[in-house]
């Protein structure tokens, strides 16, 4: 599932984000999800990362 990107910012203020942070909101969503999916047919990210390095040993 991914995380809540929108609404009310953390501290529970009532104010809108920014478009930055909505947009680091979103790209964090895109991520979890990506890692999410990749994880059901491959290694994941880190795996991989340490799969790589010890063939490269």
């Amino acid at each position: 599932m991914a995380p809540k990107v929108w609404g009310n910012i953390a501290d529970s203020s009532t104010e809108q984000p920014t478009l930055a942070d909505v947009k680091v909101r979103l790209k964090a969503a895109i991520d979890i999800s990506a890692e999410v999916e990749r994880l059901k047919y491959i290694t994941g990210g880190a795996g991989q990362a340490m799969a790589c390095q010890q063939k490269s040993d």
